[in-house]
């Protein structure tokens, strides 16, 4: 088998037309039944499900544009999904939240910043609190879990993460995840009925949190973080 060489949590595997994950549990991922999946068309074949790996039909393509054609197809599926009325795990946001400041509390990090982020965590469980988690989300939307094959079918891949959650917060995951500009999100948006803007941007200032802790919480950081800082102030001064 080729490993492939993506993803920070688990092991992944390419073997001919079959794809491998051996899973590695946080406590917050691989809570989802894989099996529920297989009514969307987006979505791999799902060959095998055990409690130490998956095996998935290998999708052979790549990272898709964000042209208007595919932001089109990406808001497509969601629309499919969310509207599914599937019942995903509950939301653990908060959980995870309180995990990750535990962790970074835990390793004594010599940052001038940290003081900041802890401050933060009021305001992130305001938003939170607001959110209304009734739809059943991917939650882990960046650009390398989706997959365009030669006829132009995107994919969503690596769904460890899915649970029942705000449509406001999967939009903006995939927008910041994906860096889109302004007229890319306007054009996503068209997709999507009763957005409200301001919840949006909350929800932006959790997802760019979410990152930040994430990656603080780690051995080793595994890349810089205050890109993501900077973006919560500008966002915090739309509000």
């Amino acid at each position: 088998m080729e490993r492939i060489q993506q993803g920070y949590t688990n092991k992944s595997f390419r073997d001919g037309k079959f794809f491998y994950q051996e899973k590695n549990y946080t406590g917050f991922n691989h809570h989802l039944d894989y099996s529920l999946l297989t009514q969307f068309s987006f979505v791999p074949r799902l060959i095998a499900n055990q409690r130490e790996f998956s095996k998935w039909e290998y999708i052979d393509g790549s990272v898709p544009e964000m042209s208007e054609q595919n932001l089109k197809q990406i808001a497509q599926h969601l629309n499919t999904l969310h509207l599914s009325k599937l019942k995903f795990p509950a939301n653990n946001l908060v959980a995870r939240i309180n995990h990750y400041l535990a962790i970074i509390k835990q390793k004594h990090l010599p940052r001038a910043d940290l003081p900041h982020i802890f401050q933060l965590k009021t305001q992130i469980f305001d938003f939170l609190a607001q959110n209304q988690n009734i739809w059943p989300l991917h939650n882990d939307l960046w650009p390398i879990n989706l997959v365009e094959d030669s006829h132009h079918q995107i994919y969503f891949v690596d769904w460890e993460y899915a649970t029942m959650g705000d449509i406001h917060f999967e939009l903006a995951y995939f927008i910041e995840a994906s860096k889109l500009n302004l007229q890319q999100e306007t054009f996503l948006l068209t997709h999507f009925d009763s957005i409200n803007q301001q919840r949006l941007i909350q929800n932006k200032i959790i997802v760019n949190y979410l990152v930040v802790l994430w990656a603080l919480a780690q051995i080793q950081l595994p890349f810089e973080i205050e890109q993501y800082l900077k973006k919560i102030d500008k966002l915090n001064e739309l509000l």
